[in-house]
């Protein structure tokens, strides 16, 4: 019952509104869960929201791992081929295969610009969290799908001129 109070009360996330909608911050959904939920619950929330590496074992996060190791090995196929490397030595072992992800990543490296294809992928992992999520939004699932989701907007909506300007001077800098 505490995930129908929790989840009701986020507001909804929207990929495509990252830069004008208001979210709430990482740390406010932070303090918004850990009333709610119990300490084991929070870590595997906070270890989402980390982008650390997932020592939790839920179901949802197994396959999101499965599911984003995949992407991301596919992602790392592509860009090794563009660079006639060998792809052999980034590639992370994961679970069951899906053939609609590989087509999928070929397909969007196909898009003339990097920030549409970064996107696009960001696209996928949205509808992924959605899929994992189930049905049942008001459960542990669906919060994680919601903290995976925010991460992403929280992403987007730093990437502007100011922020990509100031990394391009930090890594200028960091090679002189």
């Amino acid at each position: 019952m505490k995930y129908y109070y929790l989840i009701a009360g986020l507001p909804t996330l929207s990929l495509d509104d990252a830069g004008s909608a208001a979210p709430p911050s990482i740390d406010q959904f932070r303090e918004t869960c850990r009333g709610w939920l119990s300490s084991r619950e929070f870590t595997t929330v906070e270890e989402v929201l980390g982008d650390r590496e997932v020592s939790s074992e839920t179901p949802f996060l197994a396959e999101w791992r499965s599911r984003e190791t995949q992407l991301r090995n596919a992602v790392v196929r592509q860009r090794a081929a563009r660079l006639n490397l060998d792809a052999e030595p980034f590639m992370r072992e994961h679970g069951s295969f899906d053939s609609y992800t590989e087509k999928f990543v070929i397909n969007t490296f196909s898009r003339p610009s990097p920030l549409d294809r970064e996107m696009e992928l960001d696209r996928y992992r949205w509808k992924t969290a959605d899929d994992l999520a189930g049905f049942d939004l008001f459960s542990l699932s669906g919060l994680l799908s919601y903290a995976l989701k925010l991460r992403m907007v929280h992403r987007w909506a730093r990437m502007n001129d100011a922020h990509g300007q100031a990394k391009l001077e930090e890594l200028a800098g960091a090679r002189s």
